[in-house]
């Protein structure tokens, strides 16, 4: 968003009321069922499997945020000095909606991208790339990327693996991720069973599995590496998944992962006795439940939470601010509407409370703790226009009215974060066949912003998807 830092403002804050969900619900029941062939439902759901993964990478690829494996922000990234009140609301404009994301992750193979302005100067950007290829006998090669690149995080994220499956639904599989950095990479075995009403996957992940090997076994030369780290108890991460549809009309699905208990040593290795010894904790689960009143209309809730813990404290020759422990937690529930008004036309509308409190103690009595926690309503209700190929079209209303409970100051921030935002979105596109679809739009101030001089204007996004 093009705009200038402001200071807090003084004046009295909004409120703003929930999307009126239940006035599209009546309105959707009360529309004749549409006949023409280009009514596909098939997309008409929401998932939480985009979140799930962007938040497992915040702990499988640690080297992606700011400051590294070794970065004192925590794992989750939520706070830095970059980050602005409207922040928050410009992911929401910028990123896929909920039936994007759904038939995203339907899909084996495609690219898609997305990217929208947060400054003058800055974007933040996301893209995924996935393929496979069968290698025959029921073996099969996949290949998957994951591109991000905010404020906090710079992720570039290789994936790459096989699988064997069976006629059963049965399946194993075994994958690894790749690093320019060595001691980075991960190793992954699972396995999953699917049927035509379920699946279900779980995995055990290995944590820079490389690590010890590199800077233990190998002996790196400290010209090449000034700090080292010795994994005295190894990562390793277990992760979940579940997806049930009992009856036509009810969807259920669910991810959870967590992290089995680690600890490891960073040292200067000219001087082992300088750094810190660190433990980490973190977990995350999420659940969806869908309900279908008709086929072209659906109603859900889905609820998320994810805790992070990191305990670090210096070694006899480290520093006073490496003695300290955080908390970093973030809990959201949200009810969603799907309904598609006509053969061409469907709205999406979502509301959601979220609370994001953390904690960081210090040993150091001369450091001032942390104890903060921001809650905020958010959502966004929107038309879109889809034609088979050719012309499309969105037209949204966007909100995130943040309320800053206690703590002030105490976390990195570009402003003050005690604000209602919200805005209009609209966007054009064109669909090239059934293969390529390319999107843009521009975002219209409404709730009177006045630290910048451009007008109504509120920012720039797009978005483009290829399938094959």
């Amino acid at each position: 968003m093009q705009r200038h830092p402001a200071p807090r403002s003084n004046q009295p804050r909004k409120e703003l009321l929930p999307a009126p969900c239940s006035l599209l619900l009546v309105f959707a029941l009360s529309l004749p069922s549409p006949a023409s062939p280009q009514a596909d439902s098939s997309t008409l759901h929401a998932t939480l499997s985009g979140w799930a993964d962007q938040t497992w990478y915040l702990l499988t690829d640690r080297g992606a945020a700011e400051g590294g494996r070794l970065g004192d922000r925590g794992i989750l990234q939520r706070f830095h000095p970059d980050i602005d009140a409207e922040y928050e609301l410009d992911l929401i404009s910028s990123q896929f909606g909920l039936t994007d994301e759904y038939a995203w992750q339907r899909q084996s193979s495609g690219v898609r991208y997305w990217a929208g302005s947060v400054n003058l100067v800055q974007l933040v950007d996301g893209a995924d790339f996935k393929a496979a290829t069968n290698l025959g006998r029921g073996w099969s090669f996949r290949a998957q990327y994951a591109k991000q690149t905010t404020p906090a995080i710079d992720r570039d994220l290789l994936h790459v693996g096989v699988e064997r499956s069976w006629a059963t639904g049965a399946r194993v599989f075994a994958e690894g991720s790749l690093h320019a950095f060595k001691p980075d990479g991960d190793l992954a075995i699972g396995g999953g069973w699917s049927t035509a009403t379920a699946d279900v996957q779980v995995s055990l992940t290995m944590l820079d599995a490389f690590n010890d090997f590199v800077y233990q076994v190998l002996e790196v030369w400290p010209g090449f590496a000034e700090t080292a780290i010795d994994h005295e108890r190894q990562p390793f991460a277990v992760r979940g998944s579940l997806n049930l549809s009992p009856i036509q009309s009810v969807r259920l699905s669910a991810d959870a992962g967590i992290l089995l208990q680690s600890r490891f040593r960073s040292y200067d290795q000219r001087e082992p006795e300088r750094g810190f010894r660190q433990s980490e904790q973190y977990a995350h689960a999420g659940g969806v439940f869908e309900f279908s009143i008709v086929p072209r209309l659906r109603t859900g809730v889905m609820g998320t939470y994810v805790r992070a813990m990191t305990d670090r404290e210096p070694l006899s020759a480290g520093e006073a601010l490496d003695d300290y422990s955080l908390l970093e937690r973030t809990a959201q529930m949200s009810a969603f509407v799907l309904a598609d008004l006509a053969p061409r036309w469907r709205v999406e509308a979502w509301i959601g409370h979220t609370w994001r409190p953390e904690k960081r103690d210090y040993g150091d009595a001369d450091q001032p703790d942390v104890d903060y926690e921001d809650r905020a309503w958010s959502g966004a209700a929107s038309g879109r226009y889809r034609a088979p190929g050719g012309f499309r079209a969105d037209l949204a209303f966007e909100i995130d009215s943040r309320s800053v409970i206690r703590g002030d100051e105490q976390v990195p921030r570009l402003e003050f974060l005690d604000r209602n935002n919200s805005r209009v979105r609209l966007g054009v596109g064109w669909q090239f066949g059934q293969r390529f679809s390319l999107d843009l739009g521009f975002r219209l101030d409404v709730d009177g912003d006045t630290y910048t001089d451009h007008g109504r204007f509120d920012g720039a996004h797009g978005r483009f998807v290829m399938r094959w």
